[in-house]
């Protein structure tokens, strides 16, 4: 069960169910009645505007075609080179279309322009569950 909230004529949030302490804790209920995050609602926007697209298409050309899409989104973001190493992912930007827009995600945090350097040993070795244990003298 999970619990809705709903605004009431008045602007108030009305909880629709009775909030658990213990499952949710004490401050369960002020996380429904905040305002959310503006990049939450962004991502939100967008993930249904994904989803609105994907129903067009299966109301056009059947139901075939968002399984087709899910699945060449799928096949085209797997990781291709090892943790350390810098992946353009094109293939994922053209499938998603997000080849044709500018964010925040293409100038910012680029890992090539980072100043501390990552060692690819031991990325895949955390990746994988492998511990090397050193002896320091």
């Amino acid at each position: 069960l999970e619990r809705r909230t709903a605004m009431d004529t008045a602007g108030l949030p009305v909880v629709r169910q009775h909030a658990s302490n213990l499952k949710s804790g004490p401050r369960g209920l002020l996380h429904e009645t905040l305002p959310k995050h503006p990049v939450e609602q962004i991502q939100l926007q967008m993930h249904q505007q994904r989803q609105m697209k994907r129903e067009g298409l299966a109301n056009v050309f059947g139901q075939h075609m968002p399984m087709r899409l899910a699945y060449e989104e799928a096949v085209v973001s797997r990781p291709l080179r090892l943790p350390a190493l810098h992946s353009e992912r094109v293939a994922l930007e053209v499938v998603t279309d997000s080849d044709t827009s500018l964010g925040f995600e293409d100038t910012l945090n680029d890992p090539r322009t980072a100043i501390e350097t990552v060692d690819s040993h031991e990325v895949m070795e955390r990746r994988l569950g492998i511990h090397v244990h050193t002896l320091e003298m």
